[in-house]
């Protein structure tokens, strides 16, 4: 059994949980967003494996309470999983496109496995360098950068620096350490940005 908690530089965190003794089979997706809760459970029948649940908080002074809403079902459509992969596959094998799942996304996995391995034996967090191999952006493990920003091609985001949402940094930008960019603002290309150190 294995618990792994993954912490991702825009602040969402996540946990994954394995277990091949565990006295009930369970193979479930839950996503927990500001609104509502997206849950995908491949035990249920097909007509429930997608729900929603639009539950809220509710304050009373400084006093939370809970607000649960009924599961509403989304519909999606029947089909075997194999067969769709088999015929994806062939699908980018005659038109010579690029499968959703290719060998980079295979090496991000090994390399998100790997580290896991790493922090159970030496029982410690482990970092992973955020170098994209796809647009080649480095994000330090430090720096938060907010959902609906855009880096572009060789940025490098440096120590505790943090990207507000809405906002577009070009192409080979170095944004040096403690820097906080946006929110919406537009960074040209080739830009250097740090903060000013005291004399």
């Amino acid at each position: 059994m294995t618990v792994s908690l993954l912490a991702f530089p825009s602040g969402v965190k996540a946990h994954i949980f394995v277990s091949w003794l565990h006295p009930f089979k369970e193979q479930k997706l839950v996503v927990v967003g500001e609104k509502q809760m997206a849950v995908f459970d491949d035990t249920e029948p097909w007509e429930q494996k997608l729900a929603l649940y639009p539950h809220r908080v509710q304050w009373h002074g400084n006093l939370p309470e809970a607000v649960k809403a009924e599961a509403i079902y989304v519909d999606i459509p029947q089909y075997e999983p194999l067969r769709a992969e088999c015929e994806h596959f062939i699908s980018c094998i005659r038109d010579r496109s690029a499968p959703l799942t290719d060998g980079e996304e295979g090496l991000r996995v090994l390399k998100v496995l790997n580290a896991c391995k790493r922090a159970i034996e030496h029982g410690r967090p482990v970092a992973l360098s955020k170098m994209s191999p796809r647009n080649r952006v480095y994000v330090h493990p430090t720096a938060v950068v907010d959902n609906g920003v855009t880096i572009g091609h060789g940025t490098k985001i440096w120590h505790f620096s943090h990207i507000l949402k809405g906002s577009e940094i070009v192409d080979q930008c170095n944004i040096g350490h403690n820097v906080i960019i946006g929110p919406r603002v537009k960074i040209g290309k080739g830009s250097k940005i740090q903060t000013k150190i005291p004399a």
